[in-house]
């Protein structure tokens, strides 16, 4: 189920029934799980099925654009210079993980360094 060591949650939801299942990995010596990644998790059940079920493009289409409008703020941070080592590992790392808009949703929500990014940047996605 857990393939990647990183993953801490897993929520699946039925398309017919609606109804969802929620999997943790807890592994105290290795990867314990913390307050906010449980957060994240109960986040992901809570709007995952909110986000399967809309009937709004737009809600779904405006989410993919700010998502697109990070992914190529963090490629410019990889790519520059000038960007600092944790800079770069923060671009990294969220460039990895925010794949669809549901992690958008969850980092937006529970990650404090996302949020960090999100203020620095201007409307077209510039520092």
């Amino acid at each position: 189920m857990f393939r990647n060591p990183s993953i801490f949650g897993l929520n699946e939801v039925d398309p017919l029934s609606g109804r969802g299942a929620m999997y943790l990995r807890y592994d105290a010596d290795k990867n314990p799980i913390g307050e906010s990644d449980l957060l994240h998790e109960l986040l992901h059940a809570a709007t995952q099925r909110a986000l399967s079920i809309t009937k709004s493009g737009q809600i779904r289409a405006e989410l993919e654009s700010i998502r697109a409008v990070l992914k190529r703020t963090f490629d410019q941070v990889l790519t520059s210079p000038r960007s600092t080592e944790q800079a770069r590992n923060d671009a990294e790392f969220f460039s990895r993980v925010m794949d669809d808009e549901h992690e958008l949703l969850a980092y937006g929500v529970t990650s404090p360094t996302f949020r960090q990014w999100a203020q620095q940047l201007d409307a077209s996605g510039r520092f």
